[in-house]
């Protein structure tokens, strides 16, 4: 729940700052290769996005995801590289596809690691104008923050995961264990 609250908040920031219409986040799903919706989208209703899935190798969201460089498209239903089908059922004019980096740094702030996560879209620029190169910025700058949100929520329910099965385990031991502290506490018995 936190993280949905958290992904409203920023998908609503971006909408207000970059004054578009809608905004939707995919994540690569490393299991099957596509790119899928990661809710909530603004604008799009979750049974709406639930019917978007795109595989890496097509259209704008894979060309962003495969090449790391961001896409502008002002005439969403006659650009080549948009796939017509989610054009019509987004309703969809104009957009901007970024990619969802996630950089890791060393102790000096160096560039240790980067990969994409996935893809983040801006639809409909609002007043019926184009979208220009500062919005391109603006949306690259505000893709960094949804990266780590994402990474470090998945981190954290990671982590939660394998701290329940831990437990589970330590539960089901044959035997009886305790933990004691060096002051004598007992931390964990089963």
């Amino acid at each position: 729940p936190e993280l949905r609250d958290t992904l409203t908040r920023l998908v609503n920031k971006v909408a207000m700052i970059v004054q578009t219409e809608k905004v939707m986040i995919m994540l690569h799903q490393p299991d099957s290769g596509r790119l899928t919706v990661l809710p909530p989208a603004l604008g799009i209703s979750d049974e709406l996005a639930a019917e978007v899935s795109v595989a890496t190798d097509e259209g704008i969201s894979g060309l962003v995801f495969r090449t790391r460089e961001p896409v502008v498209y002002n005439d969403a239903l006659n650009d080549p590289r948009t796939q017509k089908h989610f054009v019509s059922l987004l309703h969809v004019r104009n957009g901007i596809c970024v990619p969802l980096v996630i950089k890791r740094r060393d102790e000096e702030e160096r560039l240790v690691d980067e990969r994409v996560i996935g893809v983040m879209h801006v639809f409909n620029k609002r007043f019926n104008q184009d979208f220009s190169t500062e919005d391109v910025r603006l949306v690259e700058m505000l893709a960094e923050q949804a990266a780590a949100v994402i990474s470090n929520a998945q981190l954290y329910i990671q982590l939660t995961e394998e701290k329940q099965e831990l437990q589970e385990a330590f539960e089901h031991i044959a035997v009886g264990v305790i933990v004691v502290t060096m002051e004598g506490k007992v931390r964990l018995i089963n």
